[in-house]
């Protein structure tokens, strides 16, 4: 029996350490810095948006405000 198209598959729990945690964080954080979102990120990568956001700290970028463009005048 098949799976309903809503069940997503759990991703399993990877270790990323050394100079590969710091190549990932390299990477992410100049495509980051390029106007990729960090959930477009995530998905690229296979891992959390959580894990993308640590690693975005790690190698000390700058994180943008959550969310698109604001809207003003709201009545």
């Amino acid at each position: 029996m098949s799976r309903p198209w809503y069940v997503v598959e759990p991703r399993q729990r990877r270790s990323i350490a050394g100079h590969r945690r710091t190549e990932m964080s390299r990477r992410l954080k100049l495509e980051y810095e390029e106007g990729k979102t960090m959930r477009e990120l995530a998905a690229k990568e296979g891992i959390t948006e959580g894990m993308v956001r640590r690693l975005l700290q790690e190698a000390g970028t700058q994180i943008r405000p959550r969310g698109g463009a604001q809207r003003s005048g709201r009545k």
